[in-house]
């Protein structure tokens, strides 16, 4: 429970006390014994073991230094703490309470930037959020989604329909692209999700109602909107851009050709960094440690084997989690469909609060399930 809540909290604590101590729990409770039934009876946990396997793998022939490499492959460690957390929420009833433990966490951060926006506390970097914009907006996204389907289990309608609500308009004044995206991305799997309830057309109603008002009163809304609007009218990868739309693009420009180099095992771990700065030398360009875009980097460092193996990761979660009840099923391919959508734009498998998010969400939402019923699931 201790997790859930601390994630969207504190780096801290949950990058490094409590999964270490998630991890000597899940010895102590014979984890170790335990796995090899696990990787046999769960695909996610499978998938996840074997992509860091090859990571690892990919650190023996990389281009950059050993310190470099280890150190990027120590960046991917949330994928060893999958299993590690499937082991300890075997239970439903403990899934039960780290999901709400999570969604407290996620009420507390939004109150907290909402008192930074009001003035009541101090800006982070200048932002009205605990944690980076685009860290906190996913967070948002994810908590808007629970709460829409929470409604169908704790029964407190308006006040998770309020808390949903009040999700949004935290995504908006936050001006962040990502979390626009991700927003539209979750409206409509809802809306496909929940097609032929009679609620859909309200709560989309409602929807509209809410972004349209925060065309007209949110400036860094709009801001945001119009500048992506520009940068996509005026888009140009062989000139250094300022925005974040532009940048991107010459980000995937160059790792193209970085890709196109090593296309079936990549780089190595640790070597874009080194590649990127040889491929925009004397081009005016800056350098980067990642292009933004998980699937990019690690097609760039771990070849077309690893983007592989992290494609694979993704569709068993989204099978396994066909498997649960409603809305837990729901909530599940929620999950995966933001942090797919949000790996084009981000690397959040890399990042710290993104990374550990998605080793216990796959744990809460996509548990060991036994392969032969897979078999009879579709995609």
């Amino acid at each position: 429970m201790g997790l859930g809540l601390a994630v969207p909290l504190s780096t801290a604590l949950s990058s490094a006390v409590l999964p270490l101590a998630a991890l000597a729990a899940w010895l102590m409770a014979g984890g170790v014994f335990r796995l090899p039934a696990l990787v046999r009876s769960s695909p996610v946990a499978w998938s996840a073991l074997m992509l860091f396997l090859w990571l690892g793998v990919s650190v023996l022939y990389s281009s950059a230094d050993w310190g470099s490499a280890v150190g990027s492959l120590n960046k991917y460690r949330d994928l060893l703490f999958i299993p590690v957390f499937m082991v300890l929420l075997s239970k439903a009833r403990d899934r039960r309470k780290v999901h709400l433990a999570l969604i407290a966490g996620l009420v507390a951060s939004m109150i907290v930037s909402y008192a930074q926006w009001f003035g009541w506390l101090p800006l982070n970097r200048g932002f009205p959020a605990p944690s980076s914009t685009i860290t906190h907006s996913t967070f948002m996204v994810w908590l808007f989604f629970c709460l829409l389907w929470e409604v169908r289990v704790s029964g407190y309608s308006w006040l998770c329909y309020s808390g949903a609500a009040l999700a949004v308009l935290n995504i908006l004044f936050l001006g962040s692209t990502t979390g626009y995206v991700l927003i539209l991305a979750m409206g409509v799997l809802f809306a496909w999700q929940e097609r032929g309830s009679r609620r859909i057309i309200p709560l989309l109603a409602a929807f509209v109602c809410l972004v349209a008002a925060g065309w007209f009163l949110i400036p860094e809304f709009k801001g945001e909107l119009s500048q992506n609007i520009h940068e996509a009218n005026t888009l140009d990868a062989s000139k250094a851009g300022t925005g974040g739309l532009d940048k991107r693009v010459a980000f995937l420009s160059y790792t193209a050709g970085i890709v196109s180099e090593a296309l079936l095992l990549g780089h190595g771990m640790g070597s874009f960094e080194g590649e990127y700065s040889q491929a925009v030398s004397g081009s005016g360009h800056p350098p980067t440690t990642n292009p933004h875009n998980e699937f990019a980097l690690t097609w760039a460092q771990a070849g077309v084997v690893g983007l592989g193996l992290l494609m694979s990761l993704l569709h068993a979660a989204w099978r396994t989690s066909a498997l649960q009840s409603a809305p837990v099923n729901y909530m599940g391919r929620g999950f995966i469909l933001i942090f797919a959508v949000g790996c084009l734009f981000n690397s959040f498998l890399l990042d710290t609060k993104e990374g550990i998010l998605f080793a216990l969400a796959l744990a809460l939402y996509c548990p060991e399930s036994k392969a032969g019923k897979l078999k009879k699931t579709s995609s």
